[in-house]
């Protein structure tokens, strides 16, 4: 019964032109039936996808753990190398940590001031750099994006700029508004600002050909455009600053050029072709002298130069260039001693560069990583990845570089010792990291939106947010509702006081 059913199966199949893979026709005509084995031929094919699939799974582990193993490694050795640099020798002599004495705690210090009226430079930064601005109260409201915002050198103004085309400059004692600023030219919004150092004078820039020149005090306005006349049609300097002297401002534009203006001849004296892309940031690297400039562009390098041997025909050359973003740089800013500087990236990391390990500079630097323009949407977070190359000296995450060119700084020599990074974040948060141990030690939820800008008080321990939710905010020791009054004395004595009848409010 079995043969005829296996012989009209092969029939209808030889009818249809198809022979089954089971039966095979020999030399001489007989038919052989041969068993299948495709089942266990597929199995086995399985069992090796498996085992490929497996080995990659493995080998993609044990390079993570590789490349994690080397991270600490290098975090280690980062560690290590800062705690016995110059600048933690300077940060701990700053805070009041002298070798072979013991710190003073605040008890301690607090005696001193009321037994001693010569105190030392840094008493101040050794008693404040302990505490923390967190407690927030509501500055000012607006209708529209806070793009900067920054307290002059002497902490008594504070400025905000504002994308309704508006720079308002406040009285930090009152908090009153005390002179309003209709800005010119602007595409988009105020995109930077800056003091002169007599604090006599603003910058501001836009999507525009004009930096604009405007006085903070004075019975006669003054409001003077000056013309960089860039080659580009549509151009922006990102970033304006005042030369120390006053005598110069250096921006970093879209079109790659920095531009050296010089205010005695109102004339472009420099204009450089300096990166391969935006140049985001610029800023000079001592407080008190103009040779040494910094700059940062969306071609992930940071470069410095040097003042004294630009040129305007084609040949000038960095000093050097530093490697390690692996995404744009939104914000350089230097600590002023003409050694350190921070970049702020879009990789989502603020990275600590010494200026004397700078690399030679070097036209052939490939441009590795990533580089997105958020500017036309809210991009999605460039990740955090390494540099094969990179040669800073401290790292610090954990807050969000999206959107807008977010900024960061060092903390005030006078209160901190410089004791702090501390940055806006595009989830809203205020971040400060410990300088020498890249520890997260503060993170303020302090807006519903970006934090593009904000300012430590050079003398008090606070500190002042703008934000795109129209918002500005001031941080200090104090809670909300408690009333403060503040005195106008030295500043280098920080002196504030409050009524403690309210602090149940």
């Amino acid at each position: 019964m079995e043969g005829n059913n296996l012989l009209n199966n092969l029939i209808r199949h030889l009818a249809a032109g198809i022979l089954p893979s089971n039966i095979v026709i020999n030399e001489d005509g007989t038919i052989q039936f041969v068993e299948e084995e495709e089942e266990d031929d597929f199995e086995e094919e399985e069992e090796e996808e498996d085992e490929e699939e497996n080995a990659s799974e493995n080998s993609r582990e044990s390079s993570e753990n590789t490349r994690r193993a080397l991270a600490r490694e290098k975090r280690e050795r980062q560690l290590k190398e800062i705690q016995t640099s110059d600048l933690a020798q300077s940060i701990k002599m700053n805070t009041g940590y002298f070798p072979d004495k013991r710190p003073k705690n605040c008890v301690e210090l607090l005696a001193e001031r009321r037994t001693n009226r010569r105190i030392s430079s840094s008493w101040n930064a050794s008693l404040l750099h302990r505490f923390i601005p967190e407690e927030g109260r509501m500055w000012e409201r607006y209708r529209n994006h806070v793009f900067c915002g920054q307290y002059s050198k002497d902490g008594e103004l504070f400025m905000s700029a504002c994308q309704d085309r508006k720079i308002r400059i406040y009285d930090h004692a009152t908090k009153k508004k005390v002179k309003e600023i209709n800005a010119r030219h602007i595409g988009w919004s105020i995109i930077d600002t800056d003091y002169s150092p007599d604090q006599r004078w603003l910058i501001y820039s836009s999507w525009s050909d004009y930096i604009h020149l405007c006085n903070i005090v004075g019975d006669v306005d003054t409001h003077e455009a000056l013309d960089v006349k860039p080659e580009a049609n549509r151009f922006c300097l990102f970033s304006v600053k005042f030369s120390p002297d006053s005598h110069e401002i250096l921006g970093g534009s879209s079109d790659k050029h920095i531009y050296i203006y010089n205010l005695e001849r109102r004339e472009v004296e420099h204009r450089i072709e300096a990166h391969r892309d935006d140049i985001n940031t610029v800023a000079y690297a001592e407080s008190d002298n103009g040779n040494i400039i910094l700059t940062g562009s969306d071609d992930n390098i940071c470069k410095v130069w040097d003042r004294r041997i630009l040129r305007n025909d084609g040949e000038a050359k960095a000093a050097g260039c530093f490697i390690g973003h692996s995404s744009g740089i939104t914000h350089v800013s230097a600590k002023g001693d003409g050694r350190y500087f921070i970049s702020n990236g879009k990789d989502q990391t603020i990275k600590l560069w010494d200026l004397r390990k700078a690399k030679s500079n070097d036209d052939d630097v490939p441009m590795t990583g990533s580089s997105f323009d958020y500017r036309f949407g809210f991009s999605r977070l460039s990740s955090r990845a390494s540099h094969p190359e990179d040669h800073s000296i401290m790292q610090y995450t954990g807050h969000q570089v999206n959107a807008t060119l977010i900024r960061a700084y060092f903390s005030p020599i006078n209160s901190t010792g410089q004791k702090y990074i501390y940055s806006g974040s595009s989830d809203g948060n205020v971040h400060i990291w410990d300088v020498l141990t890249g520890e997260l030690v503060k993170r303020i939820p302090a807006h519903d939106s970006v934090i593009r800008d904000l300012s430590w008080h050079p003398y008090e321990p606070l500190i002042t947010t703008t934000s795109w939710d129209s918002t500005m905010r001031s941080w200090d020791l104090i809670p909300s509702g408690v009333p403060i009054e503040r005195r106008r004395i030295n500043p280098s004595v920080f002196y504030e006081s409050y009524s403690e009848e309210e602090d149940d409010v």
